[in-house]
């Protein structure tokens, strides 16, 4: 998607699709990772997968209640009583 502003400079607009840990409130989930190259989208990222969740988790065809092979840690689906209680909505260390 461009959109060109009054300013008349174009600037692309990526859309990010909504991961199903964010629908399915996945107490784990850390929300998205930024990408250093500005023609690609971020990352949906969590615990079990800080280097971006895979396409089945993303998409909800897998609900990981069982830890997969390639996730760096134990974790796996747990429902976050509210939005608070999700990991990308509590205070970090420094801020």
């Amino acid at each position: 998607m461009i959109l060109i502003s009054r300013w008349g400079m174009e600037k692309s607009l990526k859309m990010l699709t909504a991961c199903s840990c964010f629908r399915k409130m996945y107490k784990h989930y850390e929300g998205i990772m930024e990408s250093d190259n500005p023609d690609r989208s971020g990352k949906h990222i969590c615990k079990a997968f800080p280097n971006g969740i895979p396409d089945e988790i993303f998409s909800g065809r897998n609900d990981h209640s069982v830890p997969m092979p390639a996730q760096e840690s134990v974790e796996v689906y747990e429902h976050a009583g509210n939005y608070s209680e999700m990991e990308m909505f509590r205070p970090k260390r420094g801020f």
